[in-house]
């Protein structure tokens, strides 16, 4: 097999249609590997950090790529991982630096991210990419996140870095609570908890009772843009430790993502309105016969009695079994109402590899 390392990132958009056809062929299809997120993520977040996009070819056939990236990190005296983010780095003065490899994607704006494999030959794409990233002397430590528990690389890696004598370790990240979706809104309601059911269908009708309700979705690209003000508003207001998160890198990476998906017919921005007052909003992927709720917003001082971010995600769910989705996924975080909408955990995992010595 052959391993070439790009720098340029060129890389994107050179290898667009290969790489889209590897992900369909991966174990971890998930649309933050996609191309175009990919390239987003590195255009908005690349100040301070080399790209080490690495590509496995088996003959002429693309069969794997390690989307990565190289930059300096200050890491706590005797840990192997840094306390992330990366976006917003904290600062950490007493840690010692290091020189760390971490997947394109981030990690404040990205939930599944993995190497993409072909998963026909996933053995020798593995073993290829070892044998390339360890012959580099320009990284301490690799540090993979937002691995899903269906990876092989959870498996792969670890196996063949410690047999070349070096540390590996894992931890469990965070959560991702997804529902698997019957066949009718009903059965969707029968499968929960008895007094679950009750209190959704009690906050639709009180909210249906006491306001003008109406929910929509983002229409063509002629409404984007104010559609994307108008959340970027509602989910900085919801808390006020988010108006960090808005910074320019952030509000340049949503616009680009959100009008790619758009093209793509994978973008649900949803708004829910009470008498005629936007007080509610969802920014979902539509992925692979997946509902993925990506981030959200509500207005902190209009229908709180009414609860309007849940009716609205009621509805969401109910639309979502109507159009015949699989799986709506609630992503990273154990929120307490993802499990009363009837959310089961499944694990992402954190994988750091470095040498043992």
């Amino acid at each position: 097999m052959q391993v070439q390392c790009d720098t340029d990132p060129a890389v994107f958009d050179r290898l667009r249609d290969e790489w889209e056809a590897l992900l369909s062929r991966s174990v971890t299809p998930a649309p933050f590997l996609r191309p175009f997120w990919q390239k987003a993520w590195w255009t908005a977040y690349q100040q301070g950090k080399t790209l080490r996009l690495i590509t496995v070819r088996e003959g002429e056939r693309l069969v794997g790529i390690a989307p990565l990236f190289l930059h300096e990190m200050r890491v706590a005296v005797g840990e192997l991982l840094p306390r992330l983010s990366i976006e917003r780095p904290e600062p950490l003065p007493e840690g010692a630096a290091r020189r760390i490899l971490h997947p394109l994607g981030g990690t404040e704006v990205s939930d599944y991210l993995d190497l993409i494999v072909d998963r026909e030959q996933a053995g020798a794409v593995y073993a290829a990419l070892w044998d390339f990233l360890k012959g580099q002397g320009d990284w301490e430590l690799l540090d993979l996140h937002c691995l899903p528990s269906g990876s092989p690389t959870l498996e792969a890696l670890p196996r063949l870095a410690q047999a070349s004598g070096w540390r590996a370790e894992t931890v469990q990240e965070e959560v991702c609570p997804i529902i698997a979706l019957p066949a009718s809104w009903e059965a969707y309601l029968d499968s929960l908890d008895k007094k679950q059911r009750h209190e959704i269908r009690r906050k639709i009708r009180k909210a249906e009772r006491e306001a003008s309700v109406r929910w929509r979705v983002s229409g063509g690209a002629d409404e984007l843009e104010a559609d994307l003000e108008l959340f970027f508003r509602l989910h900085e207001r919801s808390d006020p430790a988010k108006e960090a998160f808005w910074n320019a890198e952030t509000r340049q990476f949503f616009r680009t993502i959100a009008g790619a998906l758009q093209q793509d017919q994978a973008l649900q921005l949803s708004f829910i309105y009470f008498d005629e007052q936007p007080v509610a909003t969802y920014f979902s992927l539509l992925h692979d016969g997946q509902m993925l709720l990506y981030n959200s917003g509500y207005e902190p001082g209009l229908f709180m009695s009414l609860s309007p971010g849940l009716v609205l995600l009621s509805y969401m769910i109910e639309d979502a079994i109507q159009r015949g989705y699989r799986i709506f996924d609630f992503m990273r975080g154990n929120e307490r109402y993802k499990y009363d909408y009837g959310g089961v955990d499944r694990p992402i995992y954190r994988l750091g590899i470095a040498p043992a010595s």
